[in-house]
């Protein structure tokens, strides 16, 4: 998908479950929700899943039932990324996309803490074809 555009509205419902903790009485859409919707904006214009985050600026708050509009930019593996409310910036930043061909095997490394030991292992996972 390169030199492609997504561009998408976000709005957090005020009953949202995280936001009774963030903060309460005067809540604030946690940062965390926010690059949800960017991870699965990008998933619904299946330009694949982000494999990581390069650069990242909160700027300002977004509260509930605000509208707010996200667009990405995609370049290749490269993504730019940014949500805006009524022209105010709220984030930017920038990250990578994680392109699986289909039939190829993808690695993970998994990290696992039994008994206060702590293993890591390299597991093959199954192929994208083999995933429901």
């Amino acid at each position: 998908m390169t030199g492609a555009n997504i561009t998408t509205r976000v709005c957090i419902a005020a009953r949202h479950p995280s936001l009774a903790g963030h903060f309460p009485g005067n809540p604030v859409v946690p940062g965390v929700v926010l690059l949800d919707c960017i991870a699965a904006a990008l998933e619904r214009a299946d330009a694949g899943p982000l494999r990581r985050i390069r650069a990242l600026k909160f700027l300002a708050p977004l509260l509930p039932e605000q509208e707010a509009q996200l667009t990405i930019a995609l370049d290749g593996t490269r993504v730019r990324f940014q949500i805006e409310r009524a022209g105010t910036p709220i984030l930017g930043g920038d990250g990578e996309l994680e392109f699986a061909r289909w039939g190829e095997e993808t690695h993970a490394v998994i990290m696992r803490e039994d008994e206060g030991n702590q293993e890591m292992s390299n597991r093959t996972l199954p192929s994208l074809a083999e995933r429901p």
